[in-house]
């Protein structure tokens, strides 16, 4: 037992392996609930929405930019 911490080591190491088993039992739990062909469906499916995301995201971009340069160049035949 460690005066200073009150407790014993191997109750914190006891607490440690069990939270680290829990952990990794319900990620194998999770993945294993799949099979690779669903598996195939989920990540085609996420790369379709971060495709459409990304290029949602560029478009709007370059009508910013576009959108700016058209302001800019009727000031510069309004000025002169």
């Amino acid at each position: 037992m460690a005066w200073w911490l009150g407790t014993s080591f191997s109750a914190k190491a006891d607490e440690i392996s069990t939270g680290s088993t829990k952990f990794f039992a319900g990620f194998a739990t999770f993945f294993g609930a799949f099979s690779v062909n669903e598996w195939g469906v989920i990540f085609g499916i996420f790369l379709g929405v971060a495709s459409f995301i990304l290029s949602w995201y560029f478009k709007v971009k370059n009508h910013d930019l576009l959108r700016s340069r058209i302001e800019q160049d009727l000031m510069k035949e309004l000025s002169q």
